[in-house]
């Protein structure tokens, strides 16, 4: 009798080291299925991609900005009024923001373009401009208007105050500037970057 009891907890404990090990590997494959489908981009990850795929939209040419470099192609919402909150955030849940009274491409003056860099408030633009930083002297950003293609070239880039006004003067040479919040996650201070159009 204590033979047979023995045996029974024998096969006893090795159904349940199978079960163990039978659902500790279908656990695995189910881990392993989400990393490899979600965890790719997922949102606030450092490899995310800041803007919406080519299969997600399709960029609208009347005004949009394309950075090659930083996988950015986002439509610009024009004539946004930037010292309004909620104008300019409800804008920005669409793209990036033209500050109103600033030059359009093509025109003499300051094109002032602004984005997020790190707000989860504004769906697939909130992180537009995190990797802003990551621009060099030389590289190209591409601005759309009207159907017609603008290329400038970066200049320079710094960060302000966050109220340094004069990043908006317009001057009297075509100019593009970019803004956003920086460092990413607060408002402290802005990154601005300028370029030029491409000769």
């Amino acid at each position: 009798m204590f033979f047979i009891r023995n045996i029974q907890k024998i096969r006893k404990f090795r159904l349940n080291s199978r079960l163990s090990l039978l659902l500790g590997f279908f656990l695995l494959v189910v881990l392993a299925s989400i990393f490899f489908t979600k965890g790719k981009t997922a949102p606030g990850s450092s490899m995310a991609s800041p803007t919406p795929s080519a299969e997600e939209s399709v960029l609208d040419k009347n005004f949009a900005l394309e950075v090659e470099k930083l996988s950015i192609s986002v439509p610009i919402i024009k004539d946004v009024d930037g010292s309004d909150k909620d104008k300019y955030n409800e804008a920005l849940k669409k793209g990036l923001a033209h500050y109103k009274g600033t030059a359009l491409p093509g025109e003499k003056g300051n094109i002032f373009i602004f984005g997020h860099s790190s707000s989860d408030e504004v769906g697939d633009y909130g992180k537009v401009f995190s990797h802003l930083d990551d621009l060099e002297k030389g590289d190209l950003i591409r601005v759309y208007y009207k159907l017609e293609q603008h290329d400038y070239e970066v200049f320079e880039e710094k960060v302000v105050e966050a109220t340094d006004l004069y990043v908006l003067d317009r001057g009297n040479k075509e100019k593009l500037t970019l803004m956003t919040c920086w460092p990413v996650g607060t408002k402290d201070k802005r990154l601005v970057v300028i370029g030029y159009p491409k000769k």
